[in-house]
């Protein structure tokens, strides 16, 4: 807080045309999430009438070899990545790319003694390849304390596609106003949906699918 604002005061805007910060996932009791660091660092600028494009050149969050912080690194990949394009920064970098096995940290998505792929890696490729040719269009307005999520427009065909999740040891359910929905998980497993079909919860033919969301985000869209 101190440095950004000595920095303005003594006439530093003059001499950088972006606004770069870091975001890590143990700083959320500061910060809420990167959404809430992102506002903090707009409010700023603009109280000394500036305003600059904003990117993030680290975000990460622990990488360790356990079942769980392995599974907690997947799954907030791309929760981070939605709130970070739903903020407007216009870069988003994952830190590190790999890391050595004891290391403090452990945020790489691979390995550095052979390069195998952690889960959260296999998450970065499904985010691309479902969200490369997509931007940001809205909050997902999921209805529930629990859910949270974002939509996404393809720039070269105008469909839809949401990522969504319910927040840690939660779940719920969401319903989407198709009679056919694509669902496809982190680990880039897809599943398409039939109203009234199984994997529709509600089980009935009403125009509409309904599926249980849980900690682990989906990307979804009529289909």
């Amino acid at each position: 807080e101190i440095f950004i604002n000595d920095v303005i005061e003594n006439g530093g805007a003059d001499y950088f045309d972006i606004m770069n910060f870091h975001y890590y996932y143990f700083a959320r009791e500061t910060w809420g999430d990167i959404i809430g660091k992102a506002d903090y660092l707009k409010a700023v600028l603009a109280w000394y009438g500036i305003t600059k494009p904003m990117i993030c050149t680290e975000v990460g969050i622990w990488g360790y070899e356990d079942p769980y912080y392995l599974g907690l690194q997947a799954r907030y990949l791309p929760r981070v990545y939605a709130r970070s394009l739903s903020a407007g920064l216009g870069t988003i970098l994952w830190f590190p790319l790999s890391t050595r096995v004891g290391n403090t940290f452990e945020g790489g998505l691979l390995r550095e003694e052979d390069l195998s792929p952690k889960p959260a890696y296999i998450s970065y490729q499904t985010m691309t390849s479902e969200l490369g040719d997509y931007r940001y269009s809205a909050v997902v307005a999921t209805g529930s304390w629990n859910l949270e999520g974002y939509e996404f427009i393809s720039s070269s065909s105008g469909k839809i596609k949401q990522v969504i999740w319910a927040q840690e040891y939660t779940s719920g359910y969401m319903t989407f106003p198709h009679e056919r929905i694509r669902v496809v998980a982190i680990d880039g497993s897809e599943q398409v949906i039939t109203d009234g079909d199984t994997g529709d919860e509600d089980r009935s033919n009403n125009g509409q699918v309904k599926i249980v969301i849980t900690s682990s985000p989906v990307y979804v869209e009529s289909w």
